[in-house]
């Protein structure tokens, strides 16, 4: 359902191509179909590579500076108060 709310208002221009990393999140069937269905391009990709995905060196690049500004994120619990210091720091 998300797909079908958020990915049109993403994807505006026709010849738009979706990249994702072949997480079953992504590949489940009903993500495909949506895909489908808004005739939105998937991009061929290996799994397991995320050294040929350029947004993977950003990521890496903001968790060494997230943990620069607040090292106590590495030994806090994953819970929501834990996530909201994350998001306030990012």
């Amino acid at each position: 359902e998300l797909y079908r709310r958020i990915l049109p208002t993403l994807v505006s221009n026709e010849g738009a191509i979706f990249q994702h990393d072949n997480a079953p999140t992504y590949t489940a069937y009903v993500v495909r179909d949506a895909l489908r269905e808004m005739n939105i391009e998937v991009m061929e990709w290996p799994p397991h590579s995320p050294d040929l995905n350029p947004i993977e060196n950003l990521w890496a690049l903001l968790k060494a500076k997230i943990y620069e500004l607040r090292p106590d994120l590495l030994h806090m619990r994953n819970n929501d108060t834990t996530k909201e210091i994350l998001v306030a720091t990012a």
